[in-house]
């Protein structure tokens, strides 16, 4: 976990982990009433991805009342036991399909942004945990990033990076962009 600004940490491991978890809820309890976007995936190998595991962190702070919603982006494989934890849970979810055909969730601010690096597409981003054909491309979480520009953040983590498997440094070299990128949206929305 290294902290970068107040605004912003970079993790190697997913939200389940008690360190990534504290850190977001230290964001999230500094301003309450946020939404969390988290861009994830489930894996299409077959094998369903616990989603309660994944995003039960994410889920009990809006029980708490630290957020008011959860929306999570870029899923590609949601298998009907995926989709019935979700609506328990209360998860929005807008996988590739609906996001490439133009669904976007109304966001008013302030917001938590999650960049799981799962989310892209291996071409773009080999060096994850679990690296699955047919995510995002590098231009397109950008777009996405910068579809934000004028929300209030609250806090903001990119996550997923696996150095093993990146021999290359293309994940990370993604995943510092994604982090400039999200650092800019916060700086044009406090231009003093």
């Amino acid at each position: 976990l290294q902290t970068i600004s107040s605004l912003l940490r970079l993790q190697g491991r997913r939200l389940t982990e008690p360190s990534a978890k504290a850190a977001v809820e230290e964001s999230v309890r500094r301003i309450r009433a946020i939404a969390l976007v988290h861009e994830m995936l489930s894996r299409s190998d077959g094998d369903d991805v616990d989603f309660a595991e994944v995003v039960r962190p994410l889920v009990r702070m809006v029980e708490e009342g630290l957020a008011s919603r959860l929306v999570q982006v870029g899923i590609r494989t949601l298998t009907p036991h995926l989709q019935a934890q979700a609506e328990r849970f209360g998860v929005e979810v807008i996988d590739m399909r609906a996001w490439a055909g133009g669904a976007r969730p109304r966001i008013e601010g302030p917001v938590y942004v999650s960049v799981d690096l799962d989310a892209l597409d291996p071409a773009f981003a080999p060096g994850t945990g679990t690296p699955v054909s047919g995510g995002f491309t590098s231009a397109e979480l950008f777009l996405a990033l910068r579809w934000l520009a004028g929300i209030r953040l609250a806090g903001a983590d990119v996550v997923e990076v696996c150095p093993s498997r990146d021999p290359q440094g293309i994940t990370a070299l993604l995943a510092a962009q994604a982090a400039f990128q999200i650092l800019c949206i916060d700086a044009a929305a406090h231009p003093e």
